[in-house]
């Protein structure tokens, strides 16, 4: 074999190169440092990694090792790797290794199951080919405003002052949602900030779209433009002490920097727990419009973009100038061209496509079916303008109509989805005829532009800030907060198949307002018993996912990562799905009935294929969910049925309790036990019925035969003690014994059974509730006194 010196020069050369870069990289100033919060200045919090959630600092912070979105910011290309260098504030990573971590955590927030290494292996071939021989059409990127905020009426800079949205700001929201329907755009992965009114309005939204187990993504680079020092002052006030020349200078040229905040000043955002992952210069004190574009980049660049590229529909609900920003980077606008010139309306989505460069498509002049603006490329669903007339004419007519109520407020009847958002869109339309009437841009209301009610008290702004689904009354924060792990499970507040006494199963049923009240009441005596969460799991569910709402909203932590997985669903009851209990029981009698409610393997009738209570035929299972084997039998019905070959599912037709825990207690253990528990984050289930009665029995190792005697209330938070592994109950104050107010049924004993400590003692502090001892002797005692003894005194608490 002949030597060739030439090769061996070339690799001598690479060898050396890459020593050296090597050499450089570690010993680069900011890289070669040891404290990883000094290389962490891209950190984007979403729902998906749970990692970025903990408090085992004890301070109810987040963990100092963790980078929040993703530790894997990425470039295109092989010179990338050459500018850890020159951006010595980014973690680099191999491209292929980073779209597989996007993936997985992708797979997570939709609810799979982690899969082993010998199906990895055996899939692997498959996912190479799909890799790299077959290109993916780009995803479809919409961007949508917040509605009118209680800043925007009271003419004032919000910034990161966390204003809530205001009833109109809601119908905004809403009104932008039916939009996206009409125009049948289908939603794969929401971006939102860490503000309030951007979290709601994508809340709003997806209700509307019928879409709440839609994964959503709060990152902090998507907030609002900090304005420093004038943070949460009015225009007028800005005006009066500093001029109008700088004013505007502040608010429309793009590199003029507002006084900055100091740490000091109680609104700086490095004293709220939801920035606690931010550290050193990633805090904002104050931001030009420049600033505000750079820190969003990285949000564009490395995530929202890659979720494109990978074929995700992606909907971004932020803030007028961090819109305007994500614009600008989109299509390139030059400096010299002014924000007032790039529109940003609430209420009216913009809609970017990508050709296979990722670069944004312009349309053509000769669509006539959406509008656009200069220098953009993005098209509006509707004509910019047009719905703020809207609600301007409603609400000129409200004072002046006897018994006049919004057109939004009732709904047709006797519609389907579909419908009723069409026939509600098109009302909204016809109440201004002259849709031709030019609209002038100084009467607009914008984040920072005057409200036409001029300077509003917040109090008067409060009593009218919110739809009737949002309104809550919120608790002052607890002295005490609760620091130590800890599983509280709840299920969902009441439902209107739970009050008719039908089967609910995978049927989607909403919240009635008693279980609305419920979830906020259960929310309530969280926070006033101390309780803080870092992380929230929920079913897909929307009945599970409102309770989880209303409870971070009574607790005042909606920012907290919410898993939504279908595995915690609650059981399936076939064909049994939407009939009367009271029927089932007399058509097949009552041991039957009784079987199939409550038989740990007993399964109910499956229900048909073709059936509108069987999952296959539901979008969010068919598009979703990925980790079930596929069913060949009906994937060959399918096929024929649609003359097309069709891929389906083991979707599941019926199921046991037994069956409901064998998909519930492995994702337990699989993703909330490793990702979660073992690391000492305190963690809020919201459930169904039957899928928190698997995982106690999983916990408290209640035996097979007793647990289907075990009865699950509405709305009652159950604290789990990781230390002591047992259930609690929190005081109402309500002076009842918790076991004869609510309904648990006769397994009960079991659930509220002593405590043990680690070395098998008795837990002394292991107790359901605190309350007198003499009010717990005045209630009726349980019948089994062997598992429920006598509360012992312990000053004003007794515990059992």
């Amino acid at each position: 074999m002949k030597f060739n010196f030439t090769s061996f020069k070339i690799f001598h050369l690479v060898s050396v190169v890459g020593l050296f870069l090597n050499l450089a990289f570690a010993f680069h100033p900011l890289l070669a440092s040891r404290n990883v919060s000094q290389r962490r200045t891209l950190v984007i919090l979403n729902e998906i990694d749970v990692k970025a959630l903990v408090s085992s600092d004890g301070v109810s912070g987040y963990d100092g090792d963790i980078q929040g979105y993703t530790r894997d910011l990425t470039k295109k290309g092989f010179f990338a790797r050459f500018r850890r260098i020159s951006e010595p504030g980014r973690m680099w990573i191999h491209r292929a290794a980073a779209r597989r971590r996007e993936q997985l955590m992708y797979e997570a927030a939709m609810g799979g199951s982690k899969r082993s290494k010998a199906i990895r292996a055996i899939t692997a071939p498959f996912r190479f080919a799909k890799r790299n021989f077959i290109q993916q059409k780009p995803g479809t990127l919409i961007l949508i405003r917040n509605g009118e905020s209680l800043g925007t009426v009271s003419d004032t800079l919000s910034g990161w002052t966390d204003y809530d949205m205001t009833e109109r700001g809601y119908r905004e929201c809403i009104h932008a949602a039916r939009l996206i329907k009409e125009a049948g755009y289908d939603l794969d992965l929401i971006f939102s900030s860490r503000l309030r009114r951007s979290i709601y309005a994508a809340r709003a939204i997806c209700k509307e779209l019928g879409e709440e187990y839609l994964p959503v993504l709060k990152s902090w680079r998507l907030n609002d433009r900090s304005y420093g020092a004038l943070t949460g002052r009015t225009r007028d006030e800005v005006e009066m002490d500093y001029g109008r020349d700088m004013l505007d200078r502040w608010t429309g040229v793009l590199k003029e920097r507002p006084p900055p905040l100091t740490p000091e000043d109680p609104r700086w955002p490095g004293r709220d727990r939801r920035y606690s992952d931010m550290v050193g210069n990633s805090i904002p004190v104050g931001e030009s419009l420049q600033d505000c574009i750079d820190r969003i980049r990285p949000a564009w660049e490395d995530k929202i973009l890659t979720e494109l590229e990978a074929g995700h529909n992606v909907m971004v609900v932020s803030h007028r100038n961090a819109l305007r920003g994500l614009m600008r980077l989109i299509d390139g606008i030059e400096n010299n061209v002014m924000n007032d010139e790039i529109e940003m309306p609430a209420g009216v989505p913009i809609v970017y496509n990508f050709d296979k460069s990722m670069n944004p498509i312009r349309p053509d002049d000769s669509s006539q079916s959406f509008h656009q603006q200069l220098n953009i490329s993005g098209l509006f669903l509707e004509e910019p303008g047009l719905l703020k007339k809207v609600f301007d004419k409603e609400f000129q007519l409200r004072p002046k109509v006897e018994g006049y109520s919004s057109i939004l407020e009732s709904r047709p009847k006797d519609l389907s989805p579909l419908e009723r958002t069409l026939t509600e869109l098109n009302i909204e339309r016809t109440i201004d005829d002259d849709k031709n009437e030019n609209t002038s841009k100084s009467n607009r209301i914008d984040e920072d532009t005057a409200g036409e009610n001029g300077n509003i008290s917040s109090s008067d702004l409060q009593r009218n800030s919110r739809y009737d689904f949002y309104n809550n009354d919120i608790l002052p924060g607890s002295s005490l907060v609760c620091k130590d792990p800890v599983i509280v499970m709840i299920r969902h507040g009441e439902t209107g198949f739970n009050k008719l006494g039908l089967f609910t199963g995978w049927n989607d049923v909403a919240l009635t307002q008693e279980g609305v009240d419920q979830a906020k009441e259960a929310g309530r005596l969280l926070k006033k018993n101390g309780f803080e969460f870092d992380v929230v799991y929920t079913s897909w569910l929307s009945r599970a996912i409102e309770t989880a709402w209303h409870i971070m909203d009574q607790m005042q932590s909606i920012y907290l990562p919410v898993i939504k997985s279908w595995r915690l669903n609650e059981r399936m009851y076939g064909d049994l799905t939407s009939k009367s209990k009271k029927m089932i029981s007399r058509i097949h009698g009552s041991e039957q009935f009784k079987a199939w409610r409550r038989g740990y393997k007993i399964k109910p009738p499956p229900v048909s294929s073709f059936d509108t209570n069987y999952p296959g035929n539901d979008k969010r299972y068919v598009k979703y969910l990925k980790d079930l084997r596929i069913s060949f039998r009906d994937s060959l019905i399918r096929t024929i049925d649609k003359r097309k070959l069709s891929i389906v599912r083991k979707y599941p037709k019926t199921e046991s309790l037994h069956d409901c825990m064998k998909r519930t207690i492995p994702y337990f253990r699989r993703n909330i036990v490793p990702d979660a528990i073992n690391k000492g984050k305190r963690v809020l289930i919201a459930s169904s019925e039957n899928a928190i009665r698997g995982l106690i029995m999983y916990l408290c190792e209640i035996p097979e035969e007793y647990i289907s005697e075990l009865s699950i209330p509405n709305g009652v938070p159950l604290i789990y003690d990781v230390r002591s592994k047992c259930i609690k109950l929190l005081d109402d104050e309500s002076g009842r014994n918790p076991l004869v107010t609510h309904n648990f049924g006769p397994a009960a004993p079991y659930l509220f059974r002593p405590c043990q400590n680690e070395d098998g003692t008795e837990d002394d502090e292991c107790d359901i509730r605190w309350m007198d001892d003499a009010l717990w002797k005045s209630e009726k005692k349980p019948k089994s006194p062997d598992f429920i003894p006598r509360p012992k005194l312990k000053e004003t608490m007794a515990s059992v």
